[in-house]
């Protein structure tokens, strides 16, 4: 059971380590690490050195050092140790004194130097015979740091007797026990006997070594140091300037590379190790076989395809630094290697560099290129402005540093997530600061190793750039990268065709594929397409801060069933990130050109060239930054859009995953608004600062008339796409009818008019006055007019008979009153009801006026008198107003107007009256307005109104008309009426109730006063309308019955949508074109405009009646200003007023 739980573990990391490279091609794993085998690096080459073990690569030398080094690695079940052995061999022709220091790191490990333990630092000498040797054995202890052994000052000095000479140096000085050699002198001893010598460089020099003339050798590079002379030769100290760099291979020091390289090729060395801090300036080649190594320690540890890690993090710094003046050139056949190792943690930052590490610094025009199977190891770092070029063939090597690596545990825990969610965002290839130009052929592999608590480490090479790797290049396609420190950005820029990937992974047996997630592309990173076609083969999200610039006569493509989200800051969260800091991103870890801090902003997609979606785009919710910077961007949809309406983010605080809303992409304009993506198949361009359809002239599909609009339509250039619009109504364009109609008709004082009419709209031609008629005066009065002859005698003829009109003028402490008494007249409609008819003749008017100017009245009321013949008992009063009474009223706002019949008495502000002048057909003449006060029955009544009257059975309906009998609205609030009371209602609470003709109730508190002996009710009205009086209790339940049915409408509107269209028609105008949705019925529209997209302000620009369908903004309209609307409709019950949902926001600019 154990094993298989154990197992069960190790196949957990190996999951976790396919998530990791989903969203690379497969593992290139190659291993060059040796067991056995030769050392060289020596000065003395008669000190042979051997080994062999199971540890890889244990042992390397340089100059008169030796190091050893040995670690354990975790198993499945266990702890694996390592063992190397060194033979030291003596390869002279005689027994010789073998000498040397030693410095030790246990570990838990073991270390034995000639058989023997030893458990401290210590020194080793003995006679070796000819061909004799001696062993020095390490065995590791310990996973995480290493059993290790340091040689120095290692000798081999025979028993003879030799002479020296010593020659004075130049560009410094130096002693030989303790004597200054300024002239050359000589010494002769026994080889046991050491010279002890001291070299001390000129100021701007450095030491180079202690150089043999006679053999043309050095023989040590220590400045302090003894030396065991074993034949006849001559010496001196040799001094070069301070910033030349030095390198060393086969143990012999160089200022010049070119003779390292040489003595390299000579000497059979595959290594030339940078050994101090300097620069080069010339031209130089690293031949095939030989890597030019910047260590990162003082053992020359040489990392090629697989570095080391560590678990502990360590203060970073350059061990040595070689600087490349502007202008220098290295061309490579074989290797460099910056050294350096990496840190990695089960919970932390993985695969960032640590500890000391070897740099680099290209300054101007300095280049490296790399050539056909050559490599470039980036283990530490190379910067500065100069310039590396890796040709076909040629490989690159990285670190693929991930910030925010959750674990192993939770990385497993978002495998085959189906949010799409890739376990990490913030990674980073960052070694190489310098441009780095990868032309195709040529490959770039990253280095990344993960850390699990219950497995321990495990590492994998991943194809970063290059044949069938995350950025796959075609045919003389380039790839540069670099990275901007002072940004803290790195910048992709392709050249050519290429492709991103996401290919299947298959890791000991278990298969995973990056499709099946979202690849993000880091919040630093500035994608280029400078030329060719860029394609995403794969779903990728571009993250906020992320920067892609598409290049004039470049494409970038979303293949067919592939999408790309493009992120706008507003829809991410610092959460998102594991470790994030308050911007919400884990920045680079560290460089060594003191990078700057960054925020982040919308992802921005830069199109001077083509963005083109044969897949899917999508903007999250608010919008992103798809824009045009030269404005010649083309954004073309040549299949359907996508559909997906969110994608996800994991959320680190909560453990769960969020929907980010998203829709097809949104592309940016100029003035912060947003254009919604083409149809299928359709291409728009960026022009004017919008991207829009490149439209072509407008062709005429219908000519306008004088009544209906016509049509017109256009072509887009780029994808064909057409547009129609209308074209206004041409006032000018009439078809005339050929006879004159009568427009008015001459009364007996007023001309009359008649014109010829357009055949489709109101407009008039040839118009002609009709001259007036005069009196027909018949027993004194006209039969025209019924106006009464001046020359009727007083109190005579037939007319004068009965009951009399007559005006007087009544006034008390509150109200001076004109009130006129008009005896009705009864008539007979055409459905057969009998209507009492109020008329006031020519002289009660005149009345009227002269007696209100008189009296200063305020008040002017006219007063139904029966006729004698029962003519009040009509149900129905009529009474007919000449429109001089009325706008004598009207002209002066401080009269009031009252008419008073058998239902009760109307009063009527100035205010109302005016309504009925301003109706469209309003006329001079007199009895031009009537006003019609009905008391309907039961049989009558609509429901509404049957249900409002209860028990009182009958309902006043108050009515106005012009003299064309078409009804005017009279709607107020500061009317007041007095109905009688029936005897149903006698001693009871009532109010009264109004009737819209909607069927709508409103209830209206008032007073009972008593008049002439009949009781009124006297209250506050809404101008005309229906009016009933009902019981205060029987008006409670009508009213809660219609508080739920307007619940019920105000639901209905609230779910009421209106869409809104614009557009700007020939004359520069803007047509606002909308469509309501079916179902709820309003009373008219709202029409709001505003500067600002989002300041509307309280107050709509215009009412639009409720069959209005478009409307043109003709006033305030200013050039090269965007305007935008919105619509509701609004249904008023009562004194309340409801409205449907907010049409859509739409604009357009005046130019």
């Amino acid at each position: 059971m154990e094993i298989k739980h154990i197992l069960r573990r190790f196949l957990a990391l190996c999951l976790t380590i396919a998530l990791i490279l989903t969203f690379m091609p497969p593992i290139e794993l190659t291993v060059y690490a040796a067991t056995n085998g030769t050392v060289t690096g020596l000065i003395d080459e008669s000190i042979g050195l051997s080994f062999s073990g199971d540890a890889d690569d244990a042992w390397s030398a340089t100059g008169t050092t030796i190091t050893g080094s040995a670690t354990s690695t975790d198993g499945t079940c266990s702890v694996t140790s390592y063992d190397s052995t060194l033979t030291i061999t003596n390869k002279k022709t005689e027994k010789a004194t073998l000498s040397f220091n030693y410095a030790i790191k246990l570990n838990g490990g073991t270390i034995q130097v000639d058989g023997t333990a030893v458990t401290v630092a210590g020194s080793f000498s003995k006679e070796v015979a000819a061909s004799g040797d001696i062993k020095v054995y390490i065995k590791s202890g310990s996973t995480t740091a290493p059993t290790e052994i340091t040689i120095t000052d290692i000798k081999l000095v025979a028993n003879t007797t030799a002479t020296t000479i010593f020659q004075p140096a130049e560009n410094g000085d130096y002693t030989v026990d303790g004597d200054a050699v300024t002239a050359e002198y000589s010494k002769t001893q026994s080889s046991q006997i050491a010279y002890q010598l001291e070299a001390f460089p000129a100021d701007g020099y450095q030491f180079l070594g202690w150089y043999n003339v006679t053999t043309e050798k050095y023989i040590n590079t220590d400045k302090t140091t003894t030396i065991n002379v074993e034949s006849n030769c001559t010496i001196t100290a040799k001094f070069v300037a301070k910033d030349v760099a030095i390198f060393e291979t086969g143990g012999q020091p160089f200022d010049d590379l070119n003779e390292a390289v040489w003595y390299a090729q000579a000497n059979k060395q595959d290594k030339i190790t940078l050994t101090s801090d300097g620069s080069i300036s010339g031209n130089y080649t690293i031949p095939t076989g030989i890597t030019l190594l910047i260590p990162f320690d003082a053992a020359g540890t040489l990392y090629k395809e697989t570095p080391a890690y560590t678990t502990k993090t360590e203060e970073q710094g350059a061990f040595k630094t070689l600087t490349m003046k502007d202008g220098a050139c290295i061309n490579v056949d074989g290797a460099i290697s910056v050294g350096g190792k990496h840190y990695t943690s089960s919970s932390q930052e993985c695969c960032k560099t640590t500890g000391s590490y070897g740099l680099i610094r290209m300054e101007g025009r300095s280049s490296i290129t790399l050539k056909d199977g050559s490599n470039l190891y980036a283990w530490g770092y190379i910067v500065g402005d100069g310039n590396i070029t890796a040709n076909s063939g040629a490989k690159v090597y990285e670190y693929f540093q991930v910030t925010d690596w959750r674990g192993g545990s939770a990385t497993l825990d978002m495998k085959g997530n189906e949010q799409k969610v890739f376990p990490f965002s913030q990674y980073y290839v960052q070694n190489i600061e310098s441009n780095l130009t990868i032309n195709s052929g040529a490959s770039e592999y990253t280095y990344i190793s993960v850390t699990a608590s219950f497995v321990g480490t495990k590492s994998a090479t991943i194809p970063f750039i290059g044949a069938d790797s995350l950025f796959s290049l075609k045919n003389d396609s380039t790839f540069t990268k670099k990275y901007i420190p002072s940004d803290d950005r790195v910048t992709f820029e392709i050249s050519g065709d290429a492709d991103l990937n996401s290919i299947a992974i298959d890791v000991a047996g278990v298969a995973v594929d990056s499709k099946d997630y979202v690849l993000p592309i880091n919040n630093n990173v500035d994608i280029n397409v400078k030329s060719g076609t860029t394609t995403i083969t794969k779903d990728v999200a571009l993250l906020p801060g992320t920067h892609t610039s598409i290049a004039e006569n470049a494409e970038l493509k979303v293949a067919s069933g592939a999408s790309l989200y493009i992120y706008d800051d507003s829809e991410w969260s610092r959460t998102y990130v594991w470790g994030s800091n308050s911007n919400g991103f884990k920045p680079v870890a560290y460089s060594p050109s003191n990078k700057s801090e960054r925020t982040i902003a919308d992802a921005r997609v830069d199109v001077c060239g083509k963005l083109t979606a044969e897949g899917s785009i999508y903007t999250t919710k608010t919008g992103a930054d798809i824009c045009s910077s030269t404005g010649k961007g083309e954004y073309s949809q040549l299949k359907n859009s996508g559909t997906g309406k969110v994608t996800y983010q994991y959320d680190q605080s909560n453990k769960k995953y969020i929907e980010i809303p998203i829709t097809p992409a949104n592309l940016h304009n100029a003035d912060g608004t947003y254009t919604e993506s083409p149809n299928v198949a359709e291409t728009i361009t960026y022009k004017d600062g919008r991207w829009q359809h490149r439209y072509g002239e407008w062709s005429v599909t219908k000519a306008a008339t004088c009544s209906e609009v016509g049509s017109k339509e256009r072509s887009c250039e780029v994808c064909g796409a057409k547009e129609t619009a209308e074209i206004a109504i041409d006032a000018n364009a009439h078809t005339w009818d050929t006879e004159f109609t009568i427009d008015k008709a001459a009364s007996c004082k007023e001309p009359g008019s008649k014109s010829k009419h357009c055949k489709n709209c109101d407009a008039k031609s040839e118009v002609t006055e009709i001259p007036a008629l005069g009196h027909d005066y018949v027993d004194y009065k006209c039969t025209r007019c019924g106006s009464i002859d001046p020359a009727k005698p007083s109190g005579g003829g037939s007319y004068s008979s009965g009951p009399q009109d007559y005006v007087i003028n009544i006034n008390n402490k509150d109200i001076k009153n004109t009130e006129a008494y008009i005896v009705v007249k009864s008539e007979q409609t055409e459905d057969g009801r009998k209507t009492s008819v109020v008329r006031i003749s020519d002289r009660i008017l005149k009345e009227i006026i002269a007696k209100a100017d008189a009296n200063n009245s305020t008040y002017i009321s006219i007063c139904a008198v029966n006729d004698g013949l029962n003519g009040l008992s009509a149900d129905t009063s009529r009474i007919e107003l000449p429109t001089e009474l009325v706008e004598k009223i009207v002209a002066d706002d401080k009269y009031t107007f009252a008419i008073r019949t058998k239902h009760g008495e109307f009063e009527f502000s100035g205010e109302e009256l005016k309504k009925l002048l301003n109706s469209e057909s309003a006329s001079e003449d007199k009895n031009a307005i009537t006003i019609t006060i009905d008391k309907m029955m039961q049989t009558n009544l609509s429901d509404a109104e049957k249900e409002a009257a209860g028990e009182n059975g009958s309902v006043i309906k108050i009515s106005a008309t012009d003299q064309d009998g078409k009804e005017v609205s009279m709607d107020s609030k500061g009317s007041t009426l007095m109905l009688e009371i029936p005897d149903s209602l006698k001693d009871k609470t009532i109010k009264a109730v109004s009737i819209d003709k909607n069927g709508f109730y409103r209830e209206h508190e008032g007073e009972i006063v008593v008049k002439d002996g009949k009781q009124f009710f006297v209250f506050t009205s809404c101008g005309a309308g229906a009016y009933t009086l009902a019981d205060v209790s029987h008006v409670g339940k009508i009213m809660a019955v219609q508080a739920a049915k307007v619940e019920k409408l105000n639901k209905g509107l609230k779910k009421t949508t209106i869409k809104l269209r614009t557009s700007v028609t020939a004359k520069g105008k803007i047509r606002l074109k909308w469509k309501k949705s079916a179902g709820f019925k309003i009373d008219y529209y709202q029409i709001f405009r505003s500067t600002k997209k989002s300041d509307f302000g309280k107050k709509p620009f215009f009412k639009a009646t409720k069959n209005k369908k478009t409307y043109i903004n003709t006033k305030n309209l200013k050039k090269n200003k965007r305007f935008y609307y919105k619509i509701r409709g609004v249904r008023q019950i009562g004194d309340k007023l409801y409205y449907t949902k907010w049409s859509n926001i739409s604009s357009k600019l005046i130019k």
